[in-house]
């Protein structure tokens, strides 16, 4: 703030607003005084307004990298922020609330306009709505088991379309993700607006399990951290050995349609199973490295209850290992062989594994890749490229 290096002149403008306020208004000593910005810099030296300014200069050199830096840039801003703030304001408590509150009120108040929604250039508007549509995320990055979508209001589709007739009849309302503050906006005024701090989620994760949590880097994860993905891991476990009565239905029903014995390789799949997430090293990564991220992945599991969500999916999981089962590489072989022409498309809808670049768009993704990976990839396709072979090499 460069009227703080002049703080004479800064003074002088204070009193001048406020004998205004206080003249044009009749207001009281005490009611003009609150109304004129920065009233207690009068009672402040020379020396600590200039500090006062530097240390808001210092975060708006900084803007830039707080809009759009990644986690590892809004870590360094904060520690560079404590860190200046202690030099200089260690034992000075007022000048210390000062900048705190002109930061509180500043980025404070520009998510609150955000999330109303304005115009930032001639028909060009920004909100919530826009920034999440921006992001292109379908399903929560917390859980991965909610889908997120935003339907604009009728309100929302006028103010874009200014030229468009008004709609008649009662308007419609929309529906947007919720935005979370991964660390909280009250503790960290500076990130209200960071990208990196504005995490897309349902409203499981956000309002009813997160809450009034105060997250931090130190003891969660974010879905924005990289290579967070690889850190935990999704498994199977059976607690009990008994055959499931409703897939040996299925395969009964199954088998009467002549489809091929192979897959009764589906019997003894159970449905009396747990779904756990456990840390998973990251190779090349130090021990204590992996230490902090172990314990960043249970906090997460543990508070977003997360392996509570995918116990609640068992048997969707069930379905998809049947159909995994079912349309393996020997069928999948057939199919080509019957309807050559269709195959490629074919593929495509019995392919039950998910690229890691598109987990944010499919829900459960993530869980059903790696259970199904786990437990059918390596032995059964191993076991039927061999015999995959040997057919082509018949047909020649």
């Amino acid at each position: 703030m460069k009227k703080c290096e002049n703080p004479e002149r800064y003074r002088k403008e204070i009193r001048e607003k406020y004998q205004k306020i206080k003249r044009n208004k009749n207001k009281n000593k005490n009611r003009a005084s609150e109304e004129v910005e920065n009233y207690i810099f009068l009672k402040l030296i020379d020396k600590e307004i200039i500090v006062i300014g530097k240390v808001i200069n210092l975060v708006v050199d900084e803007m830039e990298n707080l809009a759009v830096g990644d986690i590892d840039e809004l870590r360094r801003i904060q520690s560079k922020y404590e860190t200046t703030i202690m030099q200089h304001f260690k034992d000075n408590h007022i000048c210390r609330k000062i900048v705190e509150d002109f930061f509180s009120n500043v980025f404070i108040n520009a998510y609150t306009n955000f999330s109303k929604g304005g115009f930032i250039a001639e028909n060009k508007l920004w909100s919530r709505i826009e920034y999440v549509e921006s992001f292109d995320i379908n399903v929560c990055p917390y859980c991965n088991a909610q889908f997120i979508l935003t339907i604009k209001s009728d309100n929302q589709e006028e103010r874009i379309n200014a030229n468009n007739r008004k709609l008649v009849g009662e308007k419609r309302r929309g529906t947007s993700p919720e935005l979370d503050h991964f660390l909280p906006k009250h503790k960290y005024p500076l990130f209200s607006m960071s990208a990196y701090n504005l995490v897309p989620s349902c409203k499981i994760c956000n309002q009813s399990l997160k809450g009034e949590i105060e997250f931090n880097y130190e003891e969660f994860y974010s879905p924005f951290e990289k290579g967070i993905d690889d850190s935990f891991r999704f498994y199977r476990r059976m607690i009990g050995q008994e055959a499931n009565q409703q897939n040996s239905k299925i395969v009964e029903a199954i088998t009467v349609q002549n489809i091929p014995n192979y897959v009764n390789s589906i019997l003894g799949i159970s449905n009396d199973f747990t779904i756990s997430i456990k840390h998973q090293e990251i190779p090349g990564v130090t021990e204590k490295e992996n230490q902090k991220l172990k314990k960043k992945v249970e906090n997460n599991i543990k508070y977003l209850r997360l392996e509570d969500i995918y116990n609640f999916h068992r048997s969707y999981l069930q379905k998809i290992l049947l159909q995994s089962q079912v349309y393996n590489e020997l069928y999948q072989y057939q199919l080509e062989k019957g309807f050559p022409k269709l195959f490629d498309e074919l593929k495509i809808i019995t392919s039950m594994v998910t690229e890691k670049d598109f987990y944010k768009d499919v829900i459960l993704s993530k869980m059903v890749s790696e259970i199904l990976i786990d437990e059918l990839g390596h032995s059964r396709i191993e076991g039927n490229i061999n015999i995959i072979e040997r057919l082509k090499a018949l047909e020649r």
